[in-house]
Parts: C-alpha cells; structure tokens; sequence
C-alpha cells in the first residue's frame, strides 16, 4: 500500500469532493495517476497539528478520458499516535 499526498493541489494533482458522511467516508472525484484500492491519500485539514488527515481508498475507478481521472470511494484512516 502506498501513500498519496494530496495535501498541495496543482494541475494533474487535484481532488474535489462529491459527498463526506461525517468524515467517516467520502467519494472524492480526483485526478492522478498510480492510486489503487487499500492506497491512503493524506488530504489536508487545518484542525490536526500537520495539517493532513488521512484517508484509505476503499474502490477506485478511472475514466478513460482524461486517464489520469478517476472516482474513489474513501474511509477515514488516521494515523496511529507515536507516544
């Protein structure tokens, strides 16, 4: 599995929301190669001391044109605290 930060959005990089379930699970409509099912994407959020949370990629599909587009179902995965 890997990780995918998206936490700096530029073009080919990109991600918008299409709808969040209290944080807990999203569909996110993005762009950018080399995702795959069980990845985690780091997308930011202002309220955690890094500014990213992260999230583990449940399904993902990618549009034919342009390739580099795709959907993804998403489930909320932070990071275990390193006491």
């Amino acid at each position: 599995m890997n990780t995918h930060d998206y936490t700096q959005r530029y073009w080919g990089h990109d991600y918008t929301w299409q709808s969040v379930d209290g944080g807990l699970t999203a569909n996110v409509l993005g762009w950018g190669i080399g995702l795959r099912t069980g990845d985690y994407l780091l997308l930011p959020n202002r309220e955690t001391p890094d500014g990213k949370t992260r999230y583990q990629i449940k399904s993902i599909r990618y549009y034919r044109d342009p390739n580099d587009m795709w959907d993804a179902k998403l489930v909320f995965a932070p990071r275990k605290v390193v006491e």
